[in-house]
């Protein structure tokens, strides 16, 4: 099992109740940093995982636990601010609480100009994608982030997520398929992500 605990679960889903921060905090102070470094916030970050992580550690792997990977931040290339001292800090009090014989991780678009501010030193870096993706590509770009080790998408669309007023999305089953074969076939670990 894989552990999704980063403070903010997916980039697109900011328009929509902040990504999964809770709704209060910009509401506490708007001009507070969110996923960055500015002290206020990592006062907040600091104050969650101070509690979730002590809930999380009996349940790794090594432990006698089902989770094997933790992820650090997700499509953090994706954001604006690109503050390695905030992915750092992330990583530091995950490795406090956790230890180290966890696999911490970042997840990031099939794309370079996302790897260059997602990825992070001490964690393995993977990619997500879907079924628009060119599979060979989409693990080439990881690859030149992550050199050695598994090729990795941790978050592979099985579908993808509606707006309002606009068409129900649908993904064609025979080409998810297809595409899920392909990663197979080149030894891939995959992770869907179910809507």
């Amino acid at each position: 099992m894989i552990m999704r605990d980063a403070v903010v679960e997916g980039s697109g889903n900011l328009d929509l109740l902040g990504g999964g921060l809770p709704y209060w905090l910009l509401s506490a102070d708007r001009s507070i940093g969110l996923r960055t470094s500015d002290p206020r916030y990592l006062d907040y970050v600091h104050r969650y995982f101070s509690k979730l992580l002590p809930l999380i550690h009996p349940l790794l792997y090594a432990n006698g636990g089902p989770v094997i990977a933790v992820q650090v931040e997700n499509e953090y290339g994706s954001y604006a601010a690109c503050d390695y001292v905030y992915t750092a800090y992330l990583r530091d009090i995950m490795r406090h609480y956790l230890g180290d014989d966890v696999i911490f991780y970042t997840t990031d678009g099939d794309n370079d100009k996302y790897l260059k501010c997602g990825k992070l030193d001490g964690a393995y870096t993977t990619v997500d994608f879907g079924t628009g993706s060119d599979v060979g590509e989409a693990f080439a770009v990881q690859r030149r982030h992550q050199e050695r080790g598994p090729l990795v998408n941790s978050e592979y669309y099985t579908g993808w997520l509606d707006h309002w007023a606009e068409p129900h999305s649908v993904v064609s089953t025979s080409v998810f398929v297809s595409q899920l074969d392909k990663m197979l076939n080149m030894n891939a670990s995959v992770n869907m992500q179910v809507y």
